[in-house]
């Protein structure tokens, strides 16, 4: 049975992730409104609440979205994270990439309006 209620799109990029003093990096492999897979050799346990930083680069200027979840699921090569506090700006931006990657931008609006009220 499928519990998603939010569209996965692939987006690789390289993570930041801090669970309590440990610092790593991780490289997401998909990503949704509401949390992402992660590629990593730092398998955490599942319920271990984490910190997330994604930094894009741009021709002028950089952007950094700021996450926090905790670990849902593990298995050989990666953690799946459910994100339980996304500011709105990072929520915003976490949008567009998920519509710019999805094959159904208007499913992912929708997704959107659902998720800001979960967040609000």
């Amino acid at each position: 049975m499928e519990k998603r209620r939010f569209t996965r799109v692939p987006f690789r990029i390289e993570t930041e992730i801090t669970a309590g003093e440990l610092k790593f990096k991780g490289e997401v492999k998909d990503l949704s409104l509401r949390g992402m897979c992660i590629l990593t050799e730092h398998l955490l346990e599942i319920g271990t609440p984490v910190d997330i930083l994604l930094s894009l680069t741009g021709k002028q200027s950089n952007l950094v979205i700021m996450l926090q979840g905790k670990v849902i699921r593990k298995d050989a090569e990666s953690i799946a994270v459910y994100f339980d506090t996304v500011e709105l700006d990072s929520f915003i931006h976490l949008k567009n990439i998920v519509a710019y990657n999805s094959t159904d931008p208007e499913k992912i609006m929708a997704e959107y309006i659902q998720g800001l009220a979960e967040i609000s």
